[in-house]
């Protein structure tokens, strides 16, 4: 039986890109997935996501999402492909908000990011927004933070993309393909799967809401992790709005509404009939974690009715559809990459959905650094 020098269970964001990282080393890999990815089943599609370069939770979340930038762009130049789109990002607030959007204050340490690490940046008043954009029913006392270099990552071209690479540098990758049992001693590992047996000297645990199915010995993630429900929208434009949210024109936005727990955030128009991508976050509700998750949808009307009509101009309530997202969240939303079992032969990963895939390429870049001389370019020592 051939031993791997890493395997990784689960080829989402970050086991497609740790794939690849490991590949780039010259390291044996052998990733597995019960899904053939890109797949609708984890928190890695959806079309798009936001990629913030200034990141308010901190200086170690800028440093990865910029890293992860430049490493995108190298993915997207060998293959002569679009794996995103340089949108602009624009953030509202106001002095009312009482919203903690992963760490208190995001806003105005975003700013603060921003000026540390020279990002290109404007701060807009009420009134220039409401120039610039017109879709925006805002109060008055708001203020934006708007980002140029800001983009939209599309998830399922970058998973598909980074295992290709990583199989063209000699990854194996086996789909459609249940992990039933992991073993480790001071050898290594043995993974056992429905179909066959694999040795390694390392696994890593990149399965976000199936990790659990895995450690069930462990208390780190009954205690730390919890899954829970998100569900994104469609929602069909007014005839006379198209322009006005189409992109090119409208950034994507992130908007901590006042008297809200939990703001709004939404993608502009990238393809005509697509309809408007928007969403916020729930976390009154985790789901139970087992390899059977159930599905929620949130009620699309009381969506409507709560967060868009109140504060958008020329969204209508039709419903073009929805999307649900696994979303594997800590308490203090930081990120874990962690050893854990008895020999510490196995690494969980769980870079926390709703703000971790624009940092996956950097993340995955600095594990691979550690696992060959146990330091990395980018101190992720506060994720261990």
């Amino acid at each position: 039986m051939k031993k791997f020098d890493a395997i990784i269970i689960g080829l989402g964001a970050y086991g497609s890109s740790l794939s690849l990282a490991l590949a780039k080393e010259g390291l044996s890999v052998l990733g597995i997935d019960m899904y053939d990815p890109p797949h609708s089943y984890g928190s890695s599609h959806g079309d798009s996501r936001i990629a913030r370069l200034a990141n308010g939770e901190g200086d170690t979340y800028t440093q990865l999402a910029i890293r992860s930038r430049v490493i995108l762009r190298q993915i997207q130049r060998k293959y002569k492909t679009r794996l995103m789109y340089r949108s602009g990002g624009l953030i509202i607030s106001s002095e009312d908000v009482t919203e903690i959007n992963h760490v208190p204050n995001v806003y105005r340490n975003t700013i603060k990011m921003a000026k540390k690490y020279a990002i290109n940046h404007q701060i807009l008043s009420a009134n220039q927004i409401k120039k610039r954009y017109g879709i925006f029913n805002l109060r008055g006392n708001e203020e934006g933070y708007y980002e140029r270099d800001s983009a939209i990552y599309f998830p399922e071209q970058c998973i598909k993309y980074n295992l290709l690479y990583a199989k063209e540098l000699g990854s194996v990758h086996k789909v459609k393909e249940k992990v039933l049992k992991i073993t480790e001693n001071r050898d290594g590992v043995i993974v056992v799967t429905n179909k066959d047996r694999y040795a390694g000297n390392k696994v890593y645990l990149t399965a976000g809401a199936w990790n659990n199915s895995f450690l069930k010995k462990e208390r780190l993630l009954n205690k730390y992790i919890k899954i829970y429900q998100q569900t994104l929208f469609w929602f069909e434009l007014g005839t006379n709005f198209y322009k006005k949210y189409n992109v090119g024109r409208l950034p994507f936005f992130i908007w901590e509404l006042p008297g809200r727990h939990k703001g709004v955030y939404g993608f502009p128009l990238i393809q005509n009939g697509s309809g408007i991508k928007i969403a916020t976050e729930q976390y009154a509700k985790h789901i139970n974690i087992s390899r059977k998750l159930k599905r929620h949808n949130i009620d699309s009307k009381k969506f409507y009715d709560n967060y868009i009509k109140p504060n958008f101009f020329g969204i209508t309530p039709r419903l073009i559809k929805t999307v649900n997202c696994m979303y594997s969240v800590t308490p203090d939303n930081k990120f874990l990459v962690r050893d854990v079992g008895k020999y510490k032969k196995i690494t969980l990963v769980s870079c926390c959905s709703g703000h971790g895939f624009k940092h996956s390429y950097a993340i995955t870049e600095a594990i691979a650094q550690i696992h060959l001389s146990n330091k990395s370019d980018i101190d992720i020592s506060s994720f261990r």
